[in-house]
């Protein structure tokens, strides 16, 4: 049985390149926002952006998912944050999400995680996203 504990609540995932400026400035803005997300590097997980591509319907980078929901890339989050409700409003809606249960898709698992340790990655994404932000 597993503990209480280890259950791992929502996920942002963003599916990148290392390359990719508007992947660079999609993780920025969530790091800005105090926003944890898991980076899939599909340059590094070649498979992973076939399950990127699958999912979004996309063949360009990034592709961000809340949960099991497709957002889209940069422009779509900056347009999300951007909204009249504001930039509270959506930080908001994406902490609520993340109260959720994780992703139910497999596709959307954490990178080279397919064992049930995926709590201890994502500890350590929000634990990379906080000291971003700490610079």
């Amino acid at each position: 049985a597993r503990r209480a504990s280890s259950v791992v609540m929502g996920r942002v995932t963003i599916f990148s390149l290392p390359s990719c400026r508007h992947c660079v400035r999609a993780k920025a803005l969530l790091a800005r926002l105090e926003i944890p997300f898991v980076d899939v590097d599909i340059e590094a997980h070649p498979e992973r952006g076939e399950d990127a591509r699958a999912l979004s319907y996309k063949t360009s980078a990034p592709q961000i998912f809340v949960n099991d929901s497709h957002l889209g890339g940069a422009k779509e989050l900056e347009a999300a944050v951007e909204t009249e409700e504001g930039e509270r409003a959506f930080v908001e809606r994406v902490r609520r999400a993340l109260r959720a249960p994780d992703p139910s898709d497999p596709r959307l698992r954490l990178p080279g995680h397919e064992r049930d340790d995926s709590d201890e990655v994502l500890r350590r994404a929000k634990a990379k996203t906080s000291t971003a932000n700490a610079h």
